[in-house]
């Protein structure tokens, strides 16, 4: 083997360890995001609380115990931030995560409220 073929060799083993290495920060990131989050929408005709369950695989489940509404949902994960679409509501939170705190709007039928997130 030449020297180039050598180098070569020695980039390939080192791209392939940062792409693992990679993955694993943001499997390791959405593992963190994993668990209930609580909130409060405030809304022009009142308080609404929301409780949101992240699990595994991007899934999960909200509930609204003032509606009695409980739904199904699906999230992803982008670095520190975070989209949740609860699609039997038309209903899409987008924030930026930051240790057990979500900042961020949730989005409905076309209007976007402020809504502050905590990890339970």
């Amino acid at each position: 083997m030449n020297p180039s073929q050598k180098i070569r060799r020695y980039l390939n083993q080192g791209l392939a360890i940062g792409i693992l290495l990679l993955l694993s920060a943001c499997s390791a990131w959405a593992q963190g995001v994993q668990g209930t989050w609580q909130g409060t929408l405030h809304a022009s005709n009142g308080d609404l609380p929301l409780v949101f369950h992240l699990g595994a695989n991007g899934s999960g489940t909200v509930d609204s115990p003032a509606q009695n509404f409980h739904g199904p949902l699906q999230y992803s994960v982008n670095g520190n931030q975070i989209t949740i679409t609860v699609s039997s509501v038309n209903g899409t939170y987008s924030g930026t995560v930051n240790g057990k705190q979500m900042n961020g709007t949730w989005s409905q039928n076309g209007q976007g409220l402020p809504l502050a997130l905590t990890k339970q």
